[in-house]
């Protein structure tokens, strides 16, 4: 077993001494860096890069959403990057946490920097969402569930019904 694993060493060793002289002509070294310059600039598929471009494609944010609801009753909060009510809805959930009439949810979440807007979901007891789309300002949301004019999108486990108030 030994002899075979000293077998296998020495020859890696010489195979890779041979990969590293075959790069060598008598002292010349082969390797062509304009060539491969040349190479790299007529097969790469993006022309014209914006050197002062910014590819950051998500940033943080700073989620502080409070209610108005029922003194004692903790509410579910679930904060989603579209509306998660509607049909064939594919919103993803950024940030949730739980929060009632004396307190504030403070949470701090990632989302893309395209995102103009969250949709902030009450959700209750008896699981029925109360959704606001809120927008996102300076890298913050700022969401009053319970407030009038507002509009509501509303859904129980049994109907999906919107509300209007103003």
């Amino acid at each position: 077993m030994k002899q075979n694993i000293a077998k296998v060493f020495t020859f890696s060793l010489l195979a890779s001494s041979i990969s590293f002289i075959s790069c060598v002509d008598n002292e010349k070294n082969l390797f062509d860096a304009d060539q491969l310059k040349q190479i790299y600039e007529e097969t790469f598929p993006v022309k014209n890069i914006d050197l002062d471009g910014d590819w950051t494609v998500s940033r943080s944010v700073i989620a502080c959403v409070s209610v108005n609801g029922d003194q004692g009753v903790d509410y579910k909060i679930q904060i989603f990057d579209a509306d998660p009510l509607s049909p064939g809805s594919t919103a993803k959930l950024l940030a949730e946490g739980t929060v009632n009439q004396s307190t504030t949810l403070n949470v701090v979440m990632d989302c893309a920097t395209a995102l103009d807007k969250v949709f902030v979901a009450r959700i209750d007891e008896h699981k029925r969402y109360l959704v606001q789309p809120v927008a996102i300002e300076n890298g913050t949301v700022t969401a009053h569930l319970g407030d009038a004019h507002y509009i509501w999108i509303y859904r129980s486990t049994t109907s999906h019904v919107e509300y209007r108030e103003c």
